[in-house]
């Protein structure tokens, strides 16, 4: 389930980095960026998932009991670097003037994005405040099956 989650992200952003280029809109390309971030996150996030339930070796006695911490580390630094691009980007908009954004595949492309979340929501089937499964981690949600 989880990676036909991440193979519908990815065809988001396809169709978001697209749109975005063809419209001229900074605020669809940013999208786009935003869900590549959100695919590297359930990579990172699975692969943390599975080092943190390892068990303790010889070398590493205590396992990996910082990985998810690390993991939502790594995802966070990437969204502010996204964002600090998107900042500059909308500063370039400002000294140099912003081009004519054609409006209509900037609406269609979001109502598209907006029916592909709730399906991904579905996909996942969790509730963001359930922490009784996660016991408060929130990358654990993500490696569900």
């Amino acid at each position: 389930m989880l990676s036909s989650l991440l193979v519908l992200n990815l065809v988001l952003i396809g169709v978001l980095a697209a749109v975005g280029l063809t419209a001229g809109s900074l605020g669809v390309l940013a999208a786009g960026a935003d869900y590549l971030a959100d695919a590297a996150a359930i990579g990172v996030s699975l692969l943390a998932s599975r080092l943190s339930t390892r068990v303790p070796t010889p070398r590493r006695p205590h396992g990996y009991p910082e990985a998810t911490a690390i993991a939502a580390s790594i995802n966070g630094g990437w969204l502010l670097i996204l964002g600090l691009l998107v900042i500059a980007g909308a500063v370039v908009r400002l000294a140099t003037g912003a081009p004519h954004v054609d409006g209509l595949p900037v609406l269609v492309v979001s109502a598209v994005t907006s029916i592909i979340m709730v399906v991904g929501e579905v996909i996942l089937g969790g509730d963001a405040d359930d922490e009784d499964d996660a016991g408060g981690n929130m990358n654990m949600p993500s490696s569900a099956p």
